[in-house]
């Protein structure tokens, strides 16, 4: 049998792709609240107007919507993002004060899951005010449509294997 010693190292060795990634998170994330707290406003001012296209855009190549679908999607993202900028877009800036007060203070791991458990609540809020458009949507797409969309995530999880499943 093989040392305990060599046993956790085996195990450490098999695990680093997982913390790498969980590495990239962190600092992806800590670059983007960087980027917002010196962009301040500004930043929200350049980027929040682009929200609709930047997101068609995304669902868009995964969907390959009909121009029917197109100008149903276009709505109803320009409808959830009204209802962003006027019932969170407040919320968040108090998430932001408190956090420009906790940033310098120690901290704990349950401080840590308390913000993230915030951070999911607020996510999932979002999910359910965009839920019944997109069951719409949903309903409307074809098998084609849904065979694009597959053959994505297909590509998607290639690369993110590529990437970060290391044998």
């Amino acid at each position: 049998p093989l040392p305990a010693a060599m046993i956790t190292m085996s195990r450490a060795m098999t695990e680093k792709p997982v913390v790498a990634a969980e590495t990239r998170i962190i600092r992806a994330l800590s670059v983007t609240l960087g980027l917002a707290l010196l962009g301040g406003c500004s930043l929200l001012r350049l980027t929040y107007p682009q929200l609709p296209t930047i997101a068609y855009w995304s669902l868009d190549s995964y969907v390959d919507f009909t121009s029917a679908q197109s100008e149903r999607v276009r709505e109803e993202l320009a409808l959830w993002l009204r209802w962003n900028r006027t019932t969170q877009l407040p919320d968040y800036l108090t998430l932001l004060q408190r956090a420009r007060a906790e940033v310098l203070a120690d901290t704990t791991p349950a401080r840590v899951c308390h913000w993230i458990d915030e951070g999911l609540a607020r996510i999932d809020s979002g999910f359910e005010q965009a839920l019944p458009a997109a069951a719409e949507v949903a309903r409307s797409l074809t098998p084609a449509q849904l065979d694009h969309i597959r053959k994505r995530f297909d590509k998607t999880n290639a690369e993110l294997r590529e990437e970060f499943v290391h044998r």
